[in-house]
């Protein structure tokens, strides 16, 4: 059996129920909702790589 291509790869039907359910558009999306909202909190090491800063801040 080979791999799906990844151009014709669906998301999973947990992803797809995600994504429907809060108006997102991807994951990433749907994760930074969940962030805003207190639902999923990054390590402190990963934020200073995961937020972005204005130029000159």
């Amino acid at each position: 059996m080979r791999a799906p291509d990844a151009a014709r790869a669906r998301p999973g039907p947990q992803v797809e129920h995600l994504l429907r359910k809060t108006g997102a558009a991807s994951l990433a999306e749907v994760t930074a909702l969940a962030v805003r909202d207190g639902l999923l909190r990054p390590a402190p090491a990963d934020v200073e790589r995961l937020v972005e800063r204005a130029p000159g801040g």
